[in-house]
């Protein structure tokens, strides 16, 4: 049976609701099972109590569109996994490519982060990602859901101009270095 927590006398922010000054939240191991203000919270038996004396609760943010797991060193190519060769993959499949042992990951979890999102780049459809926990020893206990979403960058749409615009900046350009 997992073990459960009962945080009071905090400063609840929730994402959805108003926020509870003080407020309580009720966790079931690393689940949430209740949330409230102080007033309205229940008697809990069985539960370790700890006092946040005014402390301050967030729910936590999911990095979405991020390169975290799949890159630690942009100028070490081993260590990019953010794009395979093609400009057609939706095969690929980002969280078997994320590195668990990454260094960024304990970082981004130390500043609120607990999901996040690694999303494959490159080519027009780019390919697919899943949800995962900023905690655990490797992507399958990390995952959370999979697939989330299909990746795909549009090309840029430029407008052509004509012959002759391409003259005048040509000569716009030499006009400025003389």
């Amino acid at each position: 049976m997992a073990k459960r927590t009962l945080l009071t006398n905090a400063v609840v922010h929730t994402v959805s609701g108003p926020t509870h000054t003080p407020g309580f939240v009720l966790l079931d191991g690393d689940t949430i099972k209740a949330v409230g203000p102080a007033e309205k919270m229940p008697q809990f038996k069985k539960v370790d109590t700890i006092n946040l004396k005014g402390q301050h609760i967030f729910a936590g943010i999911i990095a979405t569109t991020t390169a975290l797991g799949l890159m630690e060193i942009a100028a070490v190519r081993a260590t990019v996994d953010t794009s395979e060769v093609g400009t057609y993959t939706p095969e690929v499949k980002s969280w078997l490519a994320i590195n668990p042992d990454s260094e960024l990951i304990p970082v981004a979890r130390a500043n609120g982060i607990t999901h996040f999102l690694p999303t494959p780049q490159g080519g027009t459809v780019s390919g697919q990602s899943g949800l995962l926990s900023t905690v655990g020893w490797g992507y399958e206990n990390m995952l959370r859901n999979s697939p989330v979403a299909l990746h795909v960058f549009w090309p840029r749409m430029t407008i052509n101009p004509g012959a002759d615009d391409a003259k005048k900046q040509a000569d716009g350009r030499d006009k400025q270095l003389k």
